[in-house]
């Protein structure tokens, strides 16, 4: 059986569980339930991005990851100020301090929407964001996390090239610095990369095993220590205490 894959507006693959669904309504519950919970898997997911060139969208930002699972929704929100999820939040409404008010209105709008608390890469705040990082971090060039009057001089001077004003294309450097631009990767001649396609099975970049949704507990296991002469089981060396884990790579 062939599954047509159609798209959204912008471009992106849309929905497969809904596609499976309408493909496959006449068939038995049990066929159509088991593929929609195929479908919504994660790996499928990332798998259909890598297929179909979607590992890059037009902001440049990568779409093979879902948004993080957060409790702290905009429905949550709303509930809690006693507002309606359907209009905005305004400073007035609000009942916490002013700052936090200031925090969650990232686009600076002067009211909260639910927008305001979307982070994912596909959205227009969420590529702005992105590009605001590697635009602040081209800044900071001592790396302590802020930028001061004398590092935004200091940057307007290397646009200006020394002036002490910029014209506007003093300004294209800005977007057409790596520094600024976020990694893309590319496909050659509308084919599949062999390498994203590699490193997705291999389990580089993507997992065939999800990790636990919010407020699920996360699955013991057990791992072999650097020199391989004993193991540590989860459980037995921490027991119900709280547990981070931090992979990192430093190919």
């Amino acid at each position: 059986m062939s599954l047509p894959v159609t798209r959204t507006a912008a471009g992106e693959p849309d929905s497969l569980p809904a596609v499976v669904s309408a493909t496959v309504r006449h068939a038995p519950t049990w066929l159509t339930d088991g593929l929609v919970w195929v479908c919504e898997r994660e790996a499928v997911h990332q798998l259909l991005h890598v297929v179909l060139h979607r590992n890059a969208g037009k902001d440049g930002g990568t779409r093979w990851y879902r948004p993080s699972q957060t409790r702290y929704t905009w429905e949550r929100l709303a509930r809690q100020l006693r507002a309606s999820v359907d209009e905005p939040i305004t400073r007035e409404q609000f009942t916490g301090p002013s700052a936090w008010f200031d925090l969650l209105d990232r686009d600076r709008d002067g009211k909260l929407t639910p927008r305001d608390l979307d982070w994912s890469e596909g959205t227009r705040l969420g590529g702005a964001s992105q590009l605001a990082k590697s635009l602040f971090f081209a800044i900071d060039v001592n790396r302590d996390g802020k930028v001061t009057a004398a590092e935004w001089q200091a940057y307007m001077k290397k646009l200006g090239h020394g002036r002490e004003e910029l014209a506007i294309d003093d300004l294209i450097p800005i977007f057409m610095s790596e520094q600024v631009k976020p990694a893309v990767a590319r496909t050659k001649n509308g084919q599949v990369d062999p390498t994203l396609l590699r490193a997705f099975m291999d389990g580089d970049i993507g997992s065939w095993f999800e990790g636990p949704g919010l407020e699920r507990r996360a699955p013991d296991f057990t791992l072999k220590t650097a020199d391989g002469k004993s193991a540590i089981t989860l459980s037995d060396s921490f027991g119900t205490k709280p547990v981070v884990l931090i992979f990192g790579s430093f190919t």
